[in-house]
């Protein structure tokens, strides 16, 4: 049985109150395993570019950086309110 959050610190939180996980073990060395995490299925995921957050004027404005007036695809991940 393994901790939900805790881990190794809190064992004693995870057993009095039964917050473990008695399932199949899903941590990344048996995903590994399985054929289930590799990183060939990494590269096929969409990534979202997080790098707007490093650009000090987006804490600021933050309305400047929506996708529509995006360039080079800073603030792909930001949703447009007003087109829903």
């Amino acid at each position: 049985m393994h901790p939900y959050n805790t881990g190794f610190f809190f064992k004693i939180w995870d057993i009095m109150f039964k917050s473990q996980y008695d399932g199949t073990c899903e941590c990344a060395v048996c995903e590994r395993n399985a054929g289930r995490r590799s990183y060939e299925l990494w590269l096929k995921l969409e990534k979202h570019d997080y790098s707007v957050l490093l650009d000090w004027r987006f804490w600021l404005k933050p309305e400047q950086f929506k996708k529509d007036r995006a360039v080079s695809g800073a603030g792909e991940g930001v949703k447009d309110e007003k087109a829903e």
